[in-house]
């Protein structure tokens, strides 16, 4: 038995010492094929590889120091920076359908077309240009995609349908008055208002200052007509509130004037001042809405366009009492001569009154909604008279 142990102990001291050495010979063969497998594989120089990147009609190039080499092979650095910048590069934006208006033109809306886009598949190019790189091919040309527009032109023109109309009439105004106007309703031009979105007149059509182009004209405060910057803007306000009000917008912000006014039903109108009142209102509808509005010198004229929702609307105003004036104010003046007058404030009647919005549906009455409840105040007259200097009375 010792003597098998001692023959087995020296049989294996002889052919360990063969096997490493067979061992290491087989592993530094093995690496020396691989080497030999790289070198076949990539027969290019290292730093001498280009590559051509084509891309939706642009060709880029890639060498070195962009293309580099490791034990692995060829490789881009910073790839995903490259393709990023390619995309952007190369990106064809989709076109939504869309319009422009002429806000004078009975059909204000002029249409243009959507458009498709096209981008570079990003994730294909990456995997193609490392593919390219692993497999000694100096071309890759970029899978694209085309990009679908949101909005198409026969959607966007059912979405712009009138939705209501209201119109006032300033003719017999003065220039300066006529100026206001046209101008408030220049600032206002064309404006979409966006589900859930609101309208601000004094936001939108800016302070009524004469280095903005405003002039003064009559205006009512305190009861009493008098001049101000930006008279007869409140007529543009008030067209804009009853169009609004016709299709159904949430009015948020309204106020009635002091007294009543002639280019509107009482209860229709809608006093705006610089800081101290506005008109606003929301657009609840589940699409956009526009308003165009517009004046010719003899009429202002606002309409919104929408998606119909098969309702119809209809404003209605009702007085429910009038407020007389007082006598007249007489003021004694030595303007005049004696026995003379002139009457400088003219009486006007104050009233109260609603205004109730009536909704259809197929031509029915469906609801009929209270909108405002307003009071005017009655506006006492002033008369001028010549001052009897002989006695302090005046004569008969």
């Amino acid at each position: 038995h010792t003597y098998f142990v001692y023959e087995a102990n020296k049989l294996k001291k002889r052919i360990f010492p063969v096997a490493l050495s067979a061992t290491g010979f087989f592993i530094f063969f093995y690496a020396f094929l691989m080497k030999i497998t790289v070198v076949f594989a990539y027969p290019l120089p290292e730093f001498d590889y280009a590559l051509t990147v084509y891309a939706l009609g642009k060709t880029y190039e890639f060498n070195y120091p962009e293309i580099d080499k490791n034990e692995y092979g060829y490789y881009i650095k910073g790839i995903d920076g490259i393709v990023d910048g390619v995309y952007s590069d190369t990106l064809v934006r989709a076109k939504d359908a869309d319009f422009t208006a002429d806000v004078n033109a009975e059909d204000p809306f002029i249409f243009s077309k959507e458009s498709c886009g096209r981008c570079i598949d990003k994730d294909k190019l990456k995997a193609d240009i490392a593919y390219a790189l692993q497999n000694g091919k100096r071309v890759v040309t970029a899978a694209t995609t085309e990009l679908k527009p949101e909005i198409k032109l026969t959607e966007l023109k059912s979405r712009m349908k009138l939705l209501s109309i209201f119109e006032t009439n300033y003719y017999s105004s003065g220039a300066a008055r006529k100026n206001n106007i046209a101008l408030a309703c220049r600032l206002i031009g064309y404006k979409t208002i966006l589900p859930g979105r609101e309208f601000s007149f004094n936001e939108t059509v800016g302070e009524r200052t004469e280095a903005r182009g405003f002039k003064p004209a009559t205006i009512i405060t305190g009861g009493r007509f008098t001049d101000g910057v930006g008279g007869g803007v409140c007529q543009v306000s008030s067209t804009v509130y009853a169009c609004a009000a016709l299709a159904d917008m949430r009015i948020t912000a309204r106020r009635n004037h002091s007294l009543t006014v002639g280019y509107t039903s009482p209860s229709f109108d809608a006093m705006v001042s610089d800081g101290l009142s506005d008109l606003r209102f929301v657009n609840t509808r589940e699409y956009p809405v526009t308003i165009v509005a517009d004046a010719d010198g003899n009429r202002v004229r606002v309409r919104i366009y929408g998606k119909p929702n098969g309702k119809s609307y209809k404003l209605e105003s009702s007085v429910s009492g009038y407020i007389e004036p007082k006598a007249p104010e007489i003021i004694e003046t030595d303007e005049l001569s004696e026995g003379e007058s002139v009457v400088k404030v003219r009486p006007k009647t104050g009233m109260k009154s609603k205004a109730w919005l009536c909704v259809y549906d197929g031509g029915i009455l469906v609801e009929k909604r209270l909108l405002s409840s307003d009071v005017y105040s009655a506006l006492n007259g002033v008369i001028a008279v010549g001052r009897d200097n002989r006695g302090g009375k005046t004569s008969e």
